[in-house]
């Protein structure tokens, strides 16, 4: 919504997105529009629907109406955010007050549809911190903080937080999310939404200017931390306007962004991603005036409603759940919008927007099964092919485990029968406050591997990275002692893995402890507790690895690195780390080679000589993170945050030539991982399918479509060729 009182707010552009669910259910996309621009064929391609035609939509009357009482004039009700919590339906919506002369916010509530134009209308400055301009809601519950959010437009985007959603009054006083304006943000900025990943948290907003913008910050420091905003998407101003908003397709890897279109009338338009920090990419048959998301095109008014509105208008779609990932099940769309009198005109905060309801016309035909000819196949399992040799898993992310990514979980449940959790064990995720854990994520990995009889394996206690700030200083900000560390270092390990006790099967105790010439690594973690004394600059990993043992006398406990297969001195490290560990009576038993890999490296003399190190100190050997990077080398260690995936999709990745090299290379891999099959006992991809890496490019062995490629073929015939 615009400050301005000229013409203002209510594009939307709803993006739709290509769903991917399991038998049963629907995909939706569309036929391409022929006179739509910049649609290359494998775009058109990737976007092909079973369905013959494009979305098409019924309506409601207008059921939420502007409703003044004793000391409030409104003329409006419009830029609604929904949520359905314990059995009622919460809205939150924007009113324009003539008698304040400003744009505020209403809340209200009701159990059935059909009770909505009797809910009475909370207006929100019955809290103090929220009277003046505030506009333009946006709704959802924040698991790490167990809190509700409430993001609205004043000036600059603002949020609130509150315990109970459905008490205005209870809503803390707004705070900014950014200290001043940025250098990126538009002259004019608005219709701010939040969407979070498993590892970040994205702002996404409009500008009026045909540009449509986005900031992010780490989940852990939420809402604070967010970057500079920068340009998504780019259009004409007519074709992107303002009220977006961006979903995950629930059972798939895809994100929904919708954004309202200014001209002819009001409409929404839909793109589609499969990252939030990558490009996005128009919707086809849901992106244009002809063949919108939602527009007047492709809506008509139920039986006996007058058709009462042009304006297909800023709003949201109806939810699956109400957290921070704002999952939507496409087989059950809805969606509350705002509309006006076709004749109605004037100054733009005068126009009588009220709310309807739009809701999918499912007598459109479904010909044919989302997971393609190769999701039928019988492809051989990874594990019952490798049952032989080791261990065969991944590192599973918050969406495949949580229901969110359900073709990832059919792979995973086929193919890997052991798991590790990619970054929901972290500390910064599942111990982000002092005195807060946030569970959920953690629970629902382990739940779900023992479901489905895999071994979990816990990721990670202690690492220099992904640990919020907190955990080093005191109160007043000053740096912890060693006793202070020791203690929150104890509570934090006997707390997480004795929640996991007789579950977990084995643990990543210490990550990624050395420098790349096998000296240990100057984290915080090594300068508090060793304080600088030569004798005591083991302490940090040998009281880690003692206060793992004490949680959990009977879970296996491993050291886990990178390049301990490509630098023989970093190997000579971990080496170290062992002997000294069981010089103290200490327990471990493994060391975790994460090969993070390339198509020229390691050396299979490099890798045989790190296997064959480490295996003499008596313990196992695992490969824990594996992927080979397709593209130029970079960071090898597994740290989420020091990639960009969106300079990740170069197409040369996917070039035919890069395939070979990338099967002959795995190929390679697996024949000395079969060689070494005594001491290796494990082998864990980082990643499922290409989606989920957190490098680009194509590094695993399921393309970004979640079908085998030559890589896997070639993973295979190791075997099948031993035979």
């Amino acid at each position: 919504m615009k400050e301005r009182h000229s013409a203002t707010k209510n594009v939307i552009i709803l993006w739709f997105t290509v769903a991917i669910l399991l038998s049963g259910s629907v995909l939706l996309a569309f036929e391409a529009d022929p006179s739509a621009a910049n649609q290359s064929d494998a775009t058109a391609a990737a976007l092909k629907s079973p369905f013959t035609s494009p979305l098409k939509w019924k309506s409601t009357g207008a059921i939420i109406t502007p409703v003044s009482d004793e000391t409030h004039t409104i003329v409006s009700v419009k830029d609604p955010t929904i949520v359905r919590y314990n059995d009622l339906w919460h809205i939150y919506a924007t009113v324009y007050s003539t008698s304040a002369r400003t744009w505020s916010m209403v809340y209200l509530n009701f159990k059935d549809w059909s009770e909505a134009p009797k809910a009475k209308l909370h207006f929100i400055d019955v809290n103090p911190g929220l009277r003046g301009y505030h506009c333009a809601p946006h709704l959802f519950y924040f698991r790490p903080h167990e809190k509700w959010y409430l993001v609205f437009q004043s000036q600059q985007p603002q949020y609130c937080t509150t315990d109970d959603l459905s008490k205005p009054e209870t809503w803390t006083r707004p705070q900014d999310f950014f200290e001043g304006k940025p250098s990126g943000a538009p002259g004019l900025w608005i219709d701010y939404h939040i969407i979070c990943d498993d590892t970040h948290a994205y702002l996404f907003f409009t500008g009026d200017d045909g540009s449509f913008y986005r900031s992010r910050t780490r989940i852990e420091d939420f809402p604070k931390g967010m970057s500079n905003p920068e340009i998504a998407i780019q259009d004409h101003r007519n074709n992107l306007f303002e009220g977006s908003v961006t979903y995950k397709i629930k059972g798939t890897n895809t994100y929904l962004t919708l954004i309202e279109a200014l001209s002819p009338a009001r409409h929404y338009r839909a793109w589609i991603s499969d990252r939030l920090d990558g490009e996005w990419t128009p919707a086809p048959g849901a992106d244009t005036w002809q063949t919108p998301f939602a527009g007047i095109n492709n809506v008509t008014f139920e039986e006996g409603v007058i058709p009462w509105t042009r304006d297909i208008s800023h709003g949201e779609l109806v939810r699956d759940g109400y957290d921070e990932t704002m999952t939507l099940d496409l087989n059950n769309l809805q969606f509350l919008y705002q509309g006006r009198a076709s004749d109605s005109s004037g100054r733009y905060e005068l126009l009588p927007y009220q709310l309807g309801l739009l809701t999918l016309d499912r007598s459109q035909a479904v010909k044919g099964d989302l997971l393609n000819d190769a999701a039928e196949s019988e492809l051989p399992a990874l594990k019952d092919v490798y049952k032989d040799y080791f261990l065969i898993g991944g590192a599973f992310n918050r969406n495949l485990v949580m229901g969110r990514d359900s073709n990832a979980a059919e792979l995973a449940i086929k193919h890997f029968n052991t798991a590790t959790s990619e970054n929901d064990m972290k500390w910064s995720l599942i111990h982000p406050q002092p005195d807060k854990y946030n569970w959920e994520p953690a629970d629902h990995f382990v739940d779900f591997a023992l479901k489905h009889n895999m071994v979990p394996i816990g990721h990670c206690l202690v690492w220099h990275s992904q640990v919020p700030g907190w955990v080093f200083t005191d109160d007043a900000g000053s740096p912890l002692t060693r006793d202070a560390l020791l203690a929150r270092m104890k509570e934090h390990i006997t707390n997480v893995v004795g929640r996991y006790k007789g579950r977990v099967k084995g643990w990543d105790v210490v990550n990624e402890a050395l420098e790349e010439n096998g000296t240990l690594r100057n984290s915080q973690w090594m300068k508090i507790i060793g304080e600088g004394k030569p004798e005591q600059k083991y302490d940090h990993i040998a009281k880690a690895f003692e206060y793992a043992h004490l949680a959990d006398p009977n879970v296996e406990l491993y050291y886990n690195d990178y390049n301990l297969d490509v630098s023989k001195k970093k190997c000579d490290g971990a080496v170290e780390i062992v002997k000294y560990l069981k010089s103290k009576g200490l327990r471990i038993d493994g060391v975790g080679i994460q090969l993070h890999g390339g198509l020229d490296y390691p050396s299979k003399e490099s890798l045989e000589y790190s296997i064959t190190a480490l295996a003499e100190t008596g313990v196992k050997v695992m490969i824990t993170e594996l992927d080979i990077r397709t593209q130029k080398r970079g960071y090898r260690g597994a740290d989420v945050g020091m990639v960009n995936r969106q300079t990740t999709s170069d197409s040369d990745a996917e070039s035919e030539q890069t395939q070979q090299k990338l099967a002959q290379k795995y190929a390679e891999l697996f024949s000395i991982f079969i060689k070494h099959k005594k001491v290796i006992t494990r082998v864990t991809f980082w990643g499922v399918y290409d989606t989920t890496s957190w490098i680009g490019g194509s590094p695993l062995l399921f393309d970004r479509k979640y079908q085998p490629k030559q890589a896997f073929d070639a993973v295979i015939k190791v075997v099948q060729d031993k035979n």
